[in-house]
């Protein structure tokens, strides 16, 4: 139907363009036949090129509007035939919504590429009417007058006759919606990048840095001594990855801040889960040198030992992780578990036996203390 509907409106409009041209030529030759000048050939082949150019790329146009109702009654069938309760209505305009919805959410050039589509459609409909009512204007030049009319107010000031006014005045009405359009596109992309970055999900480009997995109060403690441990090198690179949020994390690290970057450590906090894997390429885990994973202080103990043990699949699933890892256990007992799992990269710490046998040697020893 719609090849039909072209082929007609391809013939129309091509006698239509012929008989205005031998309209034209006809009167030129009147002129001249009046003025004695001599008569020359008429130059129709660059007219008849341009006709056909023009005539070629509406004819196209049309074949795709076509195309694109075709295909948004197919996408309306198919949505219909998917819907088994009888009583459910579903028109063209929901079938059109829940894609257009569909795919604004899922891709980030959706809108740009709907604004782009809708300046398109805009040209090449308003060029059509602008062609219609001036006959002395071939299609190319209508179009490009009508882009004039959207990307410039008041390029439609100078025109002659009230038609081509009126064309003119809708698309420049048009091309303020369209920048109004564009102003918020830029606008929700910024807004969207700063928020990811308030967020700390933005890629950390480091490679032999130390990586902290978790949050627990031993945080700061360890990082004054490893601030200390890398003074003689010109300091470290500290990333800490932990379901906090990232200016929480950040208050607490400014206690210590300033005594860390008085010996060349700098810290790094982003939010996500360490148990995430996608969390931990986001911070580099696979080309840190060292990583340090946090027992979970409000988990019980064998919980806070089965989330390390997560943490430690997730690492051990990078095919070229180059630190090794240092893991904080709550029970003893979880240790050969997660000597089998890590197998040589994994050192497991647990923190409390350390800690009940200093006491013991202080207490046997009083100058061990000192």
């Amino acid at each position: 139907a719609f090849t039909i509907i072209s082929h007609y409106a391809y013939s129309y409009l091509s006698l239509k363009h012929q008989v205005e041209t031998l309209s034209n030529q006809n009167q030129e030759l009147l002129d001249q036949i009046k003025g004695g000048v001599c008569l020359n050939a008429p130059p129709t082949e660059e007219a008849n090129i341009e006709s056909q150019s023009s005539l070629l790329a509406l004819l196209c146009f049309f074949s795709g509007f076509f195309l694109f109702i075709y295909f948004i009654h197919a996408e309306w069938k198919d949505v219909k035939q998917r819907i088994k309760d009888g009583k459910s209505q579903v028109t063209v305009w929901d079938v059109l919504s829940y894609r257009v919805d569909y795919y604004l959410s899922v891709s980030h050039l959706a809108k740009p590429l709907a604004l782009v589509l809708a300046v398109f459609v805009l040209v090449f409909f308003g060029g059509l009417f602008f062609f219609l009512v001036s006959g002395e204007q071939s299609l190319s030049s209508c179009l490009w007058m009508v882009w004039l009319f959207i990307a410039d107010t008041g390029s439609h000031g100078e025109l002659p006759s009230e038609a081509q006014r009126l064309v003119g005045f809708f698309m420049t009405i048009c091309g303020m919606i369209i920048f109004g359009f564009l102003i918020g596109i830029v606008t929700d992309i910024i807004s969207e990048k700063v928020d990811n970055l308030k967020k700390g999900r933005s890629k950390v480009i480091e490679e032999g840095h130390i990586l902290i997995l978790g949050w627990s109060d031993k945080l700061l403690p360890i990082l004054h001594e490893l601030a200390i441990a890398n003074e003689s090198e010109g300091g470290a690179v500290v990333v800490i990855l932990s379901e906090k949020a990232k200016d929480e994390m950040e208050s607490a690290v400014a206690e210590v801040l300033p005594e860390l970057k008085g010996r060349g450590t700098i810290v790094i906090a982003r939010s996500g889960s360490p148990a995430h894997i996608g969390d931990l390429k986001l911070v580099s885990a696979q080309y840190a040198k060292s990583i340090i994973i946090l027992a979970d202080p409000s988990l019980a103990p064998n919980d806070s030992d089965a989330q390390a043990l997560r943490v430690v699949l997730c690492l051990m699933g990078f095919k070229r992780l180059r630190g090794h890892i240092v893991v904080e256990q709550c029970d003893i007992d979880n240790k050969e578990l997660l000597n089998l799992v890590g197998r040589d990269r994994v050192v497991p710490i647990i923190a409390h036996d350390i800690i009940g046998r200093l006491m013991i040697q202080c207490a046997r020893q009083p100058g061990f203390a000192h």
